[in-house]
């Protein structure tokens, strides 16, 4: 029988939030004080998880810009989780939000300027890399799992329309050892997969961010 347990990260890299989307707008010091304007966006798990849909995907924000002109193209990654049965991973939204420097979303387009997002989908293993220890808070002892190489499938869509871009897989790239996900479900044939950083799904990205659309 399945045993649902809460376990904390090995190296403590699975835990953490998002960074802040709102942007806020600050009067000028000189001249007469003016109301701050702050836009407020939270992302909605159930437009993301239509938008990442393989069959009949949703536009994710049709009132976003279009995919067209020159780069920059920014990209807003979703982690999609489709199979619940699917070898566990350790990669969490702060992961993804971890891309190149350049290729960051200023805050003030916010959110109407992500004009792709990227569906990254449960990894797969490829090899196995050796064992990984987890510590279950609530169970209070370690356990092991074994540990593999992965790809992750990423597929690539205009925000506005849902239309395909691209596709292209990625290798998970952590180090060996690796971290154990936040939650998993123990079923005793669990194994842990090499999570994917924002950083390698950045550089992938790079050539639809740069393009001439």
């Amino acid at each position: 029988m399945a045993t649902a347990l809460a376990m904390s990260c090995v190296s403590g890299a699975c835990s953490g939030e998002a960074p802040d989307p709102r942007p806020t707008r600050v009067a000028s010091p000189s001249g007469p004080p003016a109301p701050t304007t702050q836009r407020t966006w939270t992302p909605q798990a159930d437009d993301e998880e239509a938008a990442c849909r393989k069959k009949n995907p949703k536009p994710w924000r049709p009132s976003n810009d279009p995919y067209t002109g020159p780069g920059p193209h920014y990209v807003y990654p979703i982690r999609v989780q489709l199979d619940p049965d699917a070898p566990k991973d350790a990669m969490d939204d702060k992961d993804l939000s971890t891309i190149p420097g350049d290729m960051e979303i200023p805050h003030e387009r916010v959110p109407d300027g992500w004009q792709l997002i990227a569906c990254v989908y449960h990894g797969h293993p490829t090899r196995r890399s050796g064992t990984v220890r987890c510590h279950f808070d609530n169970v209070d002892e370690t356990r092991k799992y074994p540990f593999y190489e992965s790809r992750y499938e990423v597929i690539v869509r205009e925000a506005r329309t849902g239309k395909k871009v691209t596709t292209f897989s990625v290798p998970g790239t952590t180090t060996d050892d690796g971290d154990c996900p936040s939650f998993v479900l123990d079923t005793g044939h669990t194994v842990i997969l090499k999570p994917l950083d924002g950083h390698a799904l950045g550089e992938r990205l790079r050539p639809v961010f740069s393009a001439t659309a």
